[in-house]
């Protein structure tokens, strides 16, 4: 079977100007459902497929599969972000730095990349 990697849900955008009401109770909705209720959403990643997979993010338990079509998630590098960091001064950079500024100019100190996890 082929695991699909599934996509964070995202919100519809308001296309003509009476549709900006409902979209704010929607995402007043979407926002106290993830932060008081720990209810997070996906897609699911199979192209014929795309349905919305709903869980408890705070339990740590995640589904295993679809549960429309049935097809695996591939959940790693979901939940995890990756960045770089000085292991001297242990400053943060994004992905694309090498080196750090924060040292004489005399010594290049590379970065080293790291992973963490995401807020849920």
């Amino acid at each position: 079977m082929t695991k699909y990697k599934p996509k964070e849900f995202s919100s519809f955008v308001p296309r003509k100007p009476e549709d900006w009401a409902l979209w704010g109770l929607y995402y007043t909705l979407r926002l106290y459902e993830t932060a008081v209720e720990g209810t997070r959403r996906f897609n699911c990643g199979n192209p014929h497929c795309g349905m919305e997979t709903a869980f408890n993010g705070r339990t740590g338990w995640v589904p295993p599969r679809c549960l429309y079509c049935g097809e695996e998630f591939d959940w790693e590098g979901v939940f995890t972000e990756k960045a770089k960091i000085c292991l001297r001064c242990k400053t943060i950079y994004p992905r694309h730095a090498n080196f750090c500024v924060f040292h004489p100019e005399t010594e290049k100190v590379p970065l080293q990349e790291y992973e963490y996890r995401k807020k849920q």
